[in-house]
């Protein structure tokens, strides 16, 4: 008689903890890339602004040279237009890299999502119905107005792209909820949920988009939020890596969830504002007049077309103009002219950096305005100046009118204080 001997051991649990350190190791090497792409999107995007402020500058002054002219004037007026549609391109860059400028302040979704529905409506094929449904709360969040006006314009046109050409519907719902949400879609695929750490213990407001289109694939569902990467022929894969960027910029949380064949619910979580806050209202700048002085405006940047299109706007709005390629020479010319009201000062410089520069300058003159000038936001720029605040930013590319009214503001508030 054959008899068997043998043991058995239950690995279960270490069959569990192996499958959750594959885990943890893919969610680590997808932040590690998620990163690198950020910083690298960032950095294209600044480099980009630099050269859209050369154009767009020139094209102005050009603009303004030919005043009352009809030849050339049209050429002109496209060249501007194609430097904006380039500048909403990057804006969409620094929006998934995180650098986008942004205006943080308390607003209605509701109120939001109301005042979009004819304008996303337009934008569909009559075959594509969609349905909004803002709800019968007021929703509350802290952000950025236009930024969310983007993300819910490409959650949208996501889904449009999804239905194609046949007949379909676009459902877009908000509501307070917690982060369970309502799994609507049996045996879905799905993301996970990003950000969830931003909103633990929070009341969130909760955006869902819901289409019925051709749905995604695993493969396909792990990859969208990545710039550049897109399923379409003729997509340029920036519009769901916007929406990544704009709600990490939100302190939010989004997840995904899909099937093929079956469609796809886009969730976005937002922090919930308890409490309604009055917007700080902000002054009207007076434009510079022509008959006022002549103020002094030392401009420092070490890229020579973004300085000699500067110079020339500074020109035509009749102020004295000091020039510096560096760092070291704006300090020189800063020391030996005592006239010298205003700096425009770029961030981004070899050697001496402008935050190196706006500190040496602040221990020779405490009075001297310092406007800040970079291809990042605003808020990007503040957070390295904790101590003393520069008296203002400028985000390229900036336009005439805006370089204008900036000095004007601060000029005008530093005659105030004398």
């Amino acid at each position: 008689m054959l008899e068997c001997v043998g043991t058995w051991t239950d690995i279960s649990d270490e069959v569990s903890l192996n499958n959750e350190r594959e885990m943890l190791n893919w969610q680590i090497q997808k932040a590690d890339k998620f990163e690198s792409l950020s910083r690298m999107a960032g950095g294209i995007a600044h480099d980009f602004n630099n050269l859209l402020m050369a154009i767009q500058g020139n094209a102005e002054v050009a603009r303004h040279i030919q005043s009352g002219q009809a030849q050339g004037r049209e050429q002109i007026d496209r060249i501007l237009e194609s430097t904006q549609r380039a500048t909403r391109l990057t804006e969409q860059i620094l929006a998934f890299s995180g650098h986008a400028a942004s205006l943080n302040r308390p607003l209605r979704l509701d109120h939001l999502l109301v005042a979009c529905g004819q304008t996303l409506r337009d934008r569909l094929p009559p075959a594509i119905q969609l349905d909004l449904d803002p709800g019968n709360e007021a929703l509350r969040v802290r952000g950025d107005e236009k930024q969310l006006q983007q993300l819910l314009a490409n959650l949208v046109e996501n889904a449009r792209e999804a239905i194609g050409e046949d007949p379909g519907l676009i459902q877009v719902r908000l509501a307070q909820e917690d982060l369970e949400g309502d799994p609507t879609l049996e045996d879905a695929l799905e993301t996970g949920l990003v950000g969830e750490d931003n909103l633990r213990g929070r009341a969130a407001v909760r955006l869902s988009v819901r289409d019925n289109g051709c749905g995604m694939e695993q493969q396909v569902l792990d990859r969208i939020f990545e710039p550049f990467y897109t399923t379409n022929f003729t997509g340029r894969g920036l519009g769901l890596a916007a929406v990544y960027g704009i709600i990490q910029g939100h302190g939010g949380a989004l997840r995904v969830r899909s099937r093929p064949g079956a469609g796809s619910l886009f969730e976005v979580y937002l922090p919930l504002e308890s409490e309604e806050q009055k917007p700080v209202d902000i002054p009207e700048p007076k434009p510079h007049g022509r008959d006022a002085k002549h103020p002094t405006i030392l401009l420092v940047d070490d890229e020579a077309p973004v300085r000699e299109v500067t110079r020339q706007m500074l020109e035509m709005l009749q102020y004295n103009t000091l020039i510096a390629p560096s760092g070291q020479r704006a300090l020189d010319l800063f020391r030996a002219n005592r006239e010298i009201q205003c700096v425009l000062l770029d961030m981004m410089m070899p050697g001496m950096d402008g935050k190196e520069v706006f500190e040496r300058m602040r221990s020779i003159r405490q009075d001297c305005r310092v406007v800040i000038c970079s291809g990042y936001s605003r808020e990007d720029l503040e957070s390295s100046f904790r101590e003393s605040a520069p008296a203002g930013y400028l985000q390229k590319p900036y336009s005439l009118e805006q370089l204008s009214s900036t000095l004007a503001e601060i000029l005008l508030a530093a005659d105030g204080d004398t």
